[in-house]
């Protein structure tokens, strides 16, 4: 297998180059839809009235709606701008740092708050939100063991530089 110039194998650059694409392509996708925000909730709303949904009928749908998309939308553009910094420092090496484990905290902080508002979502609309924020918990929850990790591996190479 061939190395790169930091001695890993070059899959974990490619690797990384592979997800930053898609993380840009996920930012681009997501800035689109807040951007088209409106127009999107309008015909969610419009969907949601020809069934019996708490928000159905109510005159607020469209406003309660596109409240909870922006702050789900805001959260999902933030994590992924958090997502390629912190994909960039690994591919620059700096890897067990304490600034990739304050970002692994804030996108699973991200996630935790977005899990929220769809869960408030599948409550007020269509249920499958309930499912979606189930999801999203439990990818806060495979953040918040990476992020642990990180922080024991940040400790582990702290007490090695000082008994050096």
């Amino acid at each position: 297998m061939t190395k790169n110039e930091n001695g890993g194998p070059v899959h974990n650059a490619r690797n990384i180059r592979i997800t930053r694409v898609c993380v840009v392509i996920l930012l681009i996708i997501c800035a689109v839809m807040l951007m088209r925000g409106p127009w999107l909730t309008a015909a969610f709303v419009r969907g949601i009235k020809a069934h019996d949904f708490l928000l159905s009928d109510k005159q607020y749908a469209f406003g309660v709606t596109i409240a909870i998309g922006y702050f789900c939308g805001s959260l999902a553009l933030l994590m992924l701008i958090m997502m390629f910094r912190f994909l960039g420092r690994l591919s620059q090496g700096d890897v067990f740092t304490r600034q990739n484990v304050q970002t692994l905290h804030r996108i699973s902080l991200c996630c935790i708050f977005a899990a929220g508002g769809c869960l408030l979502m599948g409550i007020l609309s269509y249920w499958m939100f309930s499912a979606l924020a189930a999801g999203i918990l439990f990818m806060a929850l495979i953040v918040r063991v990476v992020r642990d990790a990180f922080e024991r591996a940040v400790s582990m190479k702290d007490e090695l530089d000082y008994t050096i």
